[in-house]
């Protein structure tokens, strides 16, 4: 039977940030130490999965912020019909899974809730040109790639998938 999991917005008092161990020394960091302050100061939102029979633990975890972009950092065949300035974006800045659920597809749950979450404030809050996401290597990216990211010609590790393409995949009401 598979287990009910949760995405939410991190708390400093219910979510245990000490035990996470995704392999990555940088980000087990950033969760322990960072994300909270990050979070009161609004500067990025951290949203964790965790099982809705122990909330305390943390799963998996992401990042979101706005950013801004200049028009050169975005594909060349995005670029058509987009201000020549820099332009609103938003950043998918990390995503971890703890090891002991590797292999439980829990990376792309909170990829989709990421893109979905973009797509709900592009709707109600903010406009930008896209989500951007930094991929640790040649591997990631292709997984990235799969969810209809473009790599940034630039830059191959950091890519982007535009706001029109985040809103068709999330119809509103859906």
């Amino acid at each position: 039977m598979a287990k009910d999991l949760i995405i939410s917005l991190l708390d400093g008092d219910t979510h245990d940030r000490t035990v996470f161990d995704c392999g990555e020394p940088a980000l087990n960091d950033y969760l322990q130490k960072t994300a909270w302050q990050h979070l009161q100061k609004g500067i990025a939102n951290t949203y964790v999965l965790v099982e809705s029979t122990n909330q305390c633990r943390i799963l998996g975890f992401f990042t979101l912020a706005f950013i801004e972009v200049d028009i050169s950092e975005i594909p060349a065949g995005l670029r058509k019909k987009l201000p020549r300035s820099r332009l609103p974006a938003a950043k998918l800045g990390r995503i971890a899974i703890d090891k002991s659920c590797l292999g439980k597809n829990y990376g792309r749950l909170l990829l989709v809730d990421a893109m979905r979450r973009v797509t709900v404030a592009v709707r109600s809050t903010a406009g930008v040109v896209g989500l951007f996401v930094d991929a640790k290597n040649t591997g990631v990216a292709a997984f990235y790639r799969k969810f209809g990211f473009t790599p940034l010609e630039d830059n191959p590790l950091t890519l982007m998938i535009p706001c029109q393409t985040l809103i068709a995949a999330f119809p509103e009401g859906k």
